[in-house]
């Protein structure tokens, strides 16, 4: 039972920061990366967090009924989640706005308010519980304090699942997967804990052993679900909606080709009216053929220097790159992003009548600055094209 409980707190760090880490993409999606956007999330999820602190604090009987069940409120985690996912993946439509309008800093505190809650509530309704159960238990012993205790076994959960969640986006597995390998391991540790039940009977329960025994049937078939799940493919399945609801925002279904991921985002890609488009965190990273735009930026850029041979470009610039390219001038264009990973990728999805093949071109995927500080007169123009 020690160790069943000990896992089932270590889970719980884990699924907490790791879920805080997939919800916090999807939310700077939804809010197109907007900087105030960022302090708005951390500062709306710790405000729900207290809130849930406070609640069982002051609501004894509250508290009381889901001591006695808190492996449920474990559970409750799994469809806040997606319940959060869907808010934040709608949070546009929640708010009235439009796909094309600006948010205001009004708009995005009160909406992050609304969709910040199911995790944070539950995360914070949990620590003071968690602590409760702990100290009622077995695992207080030798005089050690109850809050402390699951503090160090929570915090090595979420250490670990904040490594965990950043290594397996960098491999590229989609977070869809990833919550559904949490939702196994959270589950999981619910299950142990009720078949530790079984043999060590907790005071808390009045249940006889046929009725542990069917609590602990009804908590396997929840990680037995998830892992069907897995193995039939069905977060591919869902990953497809959420990429056709997250591209319809601003461009049809049917213009949708397909996506691919980095360990900073997800682009989405498709061809619609002549032109091949990216789209990241909602909005057009990338446009091919765009002469107008790719023109104008050139023409101010050439105005300030017109006998210009080797340009820098960095941000979404291909289309720039083509045009600059056109120029007999020019001796070499260089192309940089801010996610390196994108640069390496991107030119396996281009069609192939509009990839950049001149040998003028160089994608660079190697860290920029580093290169600057050893080579300053490299180029003649360098173009932020954010």
């Amino acid at each position: 039972m020690k160790f069943a409980r000990g896992l089932l707190i270590f889970s719980y760090g884990l699924f907490s920061i790791a879920a805080q880490t997939l919800l916090f993409r999807e939310y700077v999606t939804t809010f197109e990366g907007n900087d105030i956007s960022v302090g708005i999330f951390f500062g709306s999820w710790f405000l729900w967090v207290g809130l849930g602190a406070m609640l069982v604090r002051k609501a004894e009987a509250l508290a009381e009924k889901l001591l006695g069940k808190i492996e449920y409120l474990f559970l409750a985690y799994l469809p806040a989640f997606v319940l959060q996912t869907i808010l934040i993946i709608q949070a546009r439509e929640l708010a009235g706005i439009e796909s094309y309008a600006l948010w205001s800093i009004r708009d995005i505190l009160l909406v992050s308010i609304i969709v910040n809650a199911p995790i944070s509530l539950i995360t914070g309704m949990l620590f003071p519980i968690a602590c409760r159960w702990v100290g009622s238990g077995a695992i207080q012993q030798g005089g050690r304090l109850p809050v402390s205790h699951v503090y160090m076994i929570e915090a090595a959960g979420s250490f670990a699942g904040g490594i965990g969640v950043t290594i397996l986006l960098s491999f590229g597995i989609n977070p869809a997967k990833i919550f559904m390998l949490l939702a196994f391991i959270l589950s999981s540790s619910v299950f142990l804990i009720q078949l530790a039940g079984i043999f060590v009977p907790d005071q808390r329960r009045t249940a006889g052993l046929a009725g542990r025994f069917i609590v602990c049937a009804f908590s396997f078939l929840v990680p037995l679900i998830v892992c069907l799940c897995l193995v039939r493919g069905f977060d591919e399945s869902l990953m497809s909606r959420m990429r056709i609801i997250k591209w319809t925002k601003l461009l049809p279904k049917n213009a949708l080709e397909g996506s691919f991921q980095t360990a900073q985002a997800e682009y989405l890609y498709g061809s619609y009216q002549g032109q091949w488009v990216v789209i990241r965190e909602g909005s057009v990273a990338e446009a091919l053929p765009d002469e107008s735009a790719a023109g104008r930026v050139a023409a101010i850029a050439l105005c300030q220097k017109p006998d210009a041979g080797n340009v820098l470009v960095i941000g979404s610039g291909l289309g720039l790159c083509r045009g600059l390219l056109q120029l007999p001038q020019i001796e070499k264009v260089t192309w940089t992003h801010c996610d390196s990973e994108y640069v390496q990728k991107v030119n396996e999805f281009i069609p192939s009548g509009l990839k950049i093949t001149d040998e003028r071109f160089e994608p660079l995927a190697a860290d920029l600055r580093s290169l600057l500080a050893t080579k300053q007169d490299m180029f003649d123009i360098v173009i932020l094209n954010l």
